[in-house]
């Protein structure tokens, strides 16, 4: 995985852009969590937490969700 300032900002860009798409679907506590992995470069963290609770609540999943979870070499195919 490549750690450019470019690949970095784009990551960071699509997990918010995923995020504050689903945030009105998501608890408060658990919005206020995910964005602060995305403030602490937690990007892993983050797209694993917000992959789970998409898939367990059924909600659409955000294109931006599934083009970051590529970039950062996870399986977007499997629930």
């Amino acid at each position: 995985m490549t750690t450019s300032p470019e690949y970095l900002k784009q990551v960071k860009s699509l997990l918010t852009i995923s995020l504050t798409a689903l945030e009105s679907s998501l608890l408060p506590q658990d919005a206020q969590e995910l964005f602060h992995y995305i403030e602490h470069t937690e990007y892993g963290i983050a797209w694993e937490t917000l992959w789970r609770i998409v898939k367990d609540n059924h909600l659409p999943v955000p294109p931006e969700l599934l083009e970051v979870g590529k970039l950062i070499g996870h399986d977007t195919t499997q629930d």
